[in-house]
């Protein structure tokens, strides 16, 4: 009983009587050492992707090239079937001519986002 004489003259005095035996070499006045945060980095600038980087991107997936198989088979059947092939041969110069109009936007509008 003797120990718990000397406890509770050391409570009664204002004592530290904490159970936890102290840390060596840290201080309970001191804050922590945060650690030194890493200089702000430079963000970079991202590049927009131009009109052609998007479009090769987008006929590279699975479903578009599946699609645009089965329309071109299509195509060849309904020409085939109402045999249209020398209604074809008879136009062929409009209808490339047509056909060069969008085709020449898309070139341009490729090139301007670059």
């Amino acid at each position: 009983v003797g120990s718990s004489s000397s406890f509770a003259t050391a409570h009664a005095q204002g004592a530290n009587t904490s159970l936890v035996a102290p840390m060596h070499g840290f201080d309970a006045g001191q804050p922590l050492d945060a650690p030194v945060p890493l200089p702000p980095r430079k963000k970079k600038k991202k590049k927009r992707r131009g009109f052609l980087e998007v479009f090769l991107h987008k006929i590279q997936k699975p479903e578009f090239i599946l699609l645009s198989v089965w329309w071109f088979i299509m195509l060849v059947l309904v020409i085939y079937m109402a045999e249209m092939s020398t209604l074809l041969r008879a136009i062929w110069k409009p209808l490339l001519l047509l056909m060069s109009v969008p085709i020449l936007f898309f070139v341009g509008l490729a090139y301007a986002t670059l």
